[in-house]
């Protein structure tokens, strides 16, 4: 089983949520992709002001981007 990648990159700690506050309308779409969920990209970017708030919960909390992942 192949390792799954954690949010924004395998970046940790205060540099993550950094780049949360400044691209995380759009890194949100890009990690979906990434792990195959088109619809939930497309979902997270045209309702990107309620996203980018449940992902940086779920960065928070359990450490991923969960929500439509």
């Amino acid at each position: 089983m192949a390792n799954k990648q954690k949010a924004y990159f395998g970046i940790t700690g205060c540099a993550r949520l950094i780049l949360w506050f400044f691209l995380g309308w759009i890194l949100g779409p890009i990690i979906r992709v990434q792990r195959g969920n088109i619809l939930g990209a497309i979902v997270s970017f045209f309702l990107a002001f309620i996203f980018i708030w449940v992902d940086l919960v779920t960065i928070l909390t359990a450490d991923d981007i969960t929500v439509l992942t």
